[in-house]
């Protein structure tokens, strides 16, 4: 009984302090198929394609990419080869795979205005003129130094216009 009530009582705190993070961890090296990472009713699902702190990308910016060529483009920014911070180096990674007849990509880099918090993408939610993507900000998880934090991921191509929503806790 004691251990009910203690659930109980955690769930309620959960849902009234306004603040919830949904993780996903890394993806599976080698999975490029759209899959339901995110799959609660009402929401759009997406794949985490990476998510991390960036040294490279460091101006807030939030981008809906549905071709190839920008998608290029802004990988290359993203892990080296623009312009950035160049400590410390990002580790060498291949440009993700996307199928820009059947997906987009959704990026959000939190530029110094995040305050160090973590960054998540929690959900996508389709509403009856556009479709949000509801962005938390959670700095509770404060990184050490100042990075910038990013979140990367695809979801099925729309044009249906892309609306950003964003959200803190502390």
């Amino acid at each position: 009984m004691r251990l009910g009530k203690l659930m109980f009582a955690g769930l309620v705190i959960v849902l009234f302090s306004g603040c919830y993070t949904v993780y996903t961890g890394k993806p599976e090296p080698g999975k490029e198929s759209l899959e339901a990472t995110h799959s609660l009713p009402g929401n759009i699902s997406f794949y985490v394609i990476d998510h991390g702190v960036s040294w490279k990308i460091i101006e807030k910016r939030m981008e809906v990419i549905d071709n190839e060529e920008d998608w290029r483009k802004l990988w290359l920014e993203h892990v080296g080869a623009g312009v950035g911070l160049s400590y410390p180096p990002p580790p060498a990674k291949d440009l993700p795979i996307a199928d820009f007849d059947k997906e987009m990509i959704v990026a959000v880099f939190g530029g110094p205005e995040s305050g160090r918090a973590g960054l998540t993408i929690t959900s996508i939610q389709r509403e009856m003129l556009f479709i949000r993507v509801n962005i938390l900000y959670d700095h509770r998880r404060r990184q050490p130094v100042d990075p910038m934090p990013y979140y990367i991921v695809k979801m099925e191509k729309t044009n249906i216009p892309i609306v950003f929503e964003e959200s803190s806790c502390r």
